[in-house]
């Protein structure tokens, strides 16, 4: 089983090799034929290294977890508080913003195990 643990720095070399290999199959981007394969590959890419940016600068109201199997990282999850909504309806609301797991590794639980973790995260933030 993958152990689940914060965002470290150096995280986001793993991050990014997984962000194309899980997402540049079925996404919306890569749905959509018109537009090339390296370009959704490149924006992928600058999104992991936005979600390790935030994560490793601690930004309030926002987390990246990691799954790792034998010291490897392997699956991630970013979840927040979406301030503008929480403000509006006068609760802490939070999202998973993004999940992601390397191809090789699925169907072992680790999706699952990160969304667990993520809502954890999440209610340790306040969300009911």
């Amino acid at each position: 089983m993958a152990n689940i643990r914060d965002f470290q720095r150096g995280d986001e070399g793993r991050m990014k090799k997984i962000a194309p290999r899980a997402f540049g199959v079925w996404t919306r981007l890569a749905l959509d034929k018109t537009l090339p394969k390296d370009k959704i590959d490149d924006y992928l890419i600058k999104e992991a290294v936005w979600y390790a940016k935030r994560a490793s600068d601690r930004e309030k109201g926002f987390g990246v977890l990691v799954a790792e199997e034998n010291g490897d990282v392997v699956g991630y999850i970013a979840v927040g508080i979406d301030k503008v909504r929480s403000e509006i309806f006068g609760f802490s609301w939070g999202h998973i913003i993004s999940l992601a797991v390397d191809p090789d590794y699925h169907a072992r639980g680790i999706g699952s195990a990160l969304i667990a973790a993520g809502l954890d995260w999440l209610k340790e933030e306040g969300v009911k």
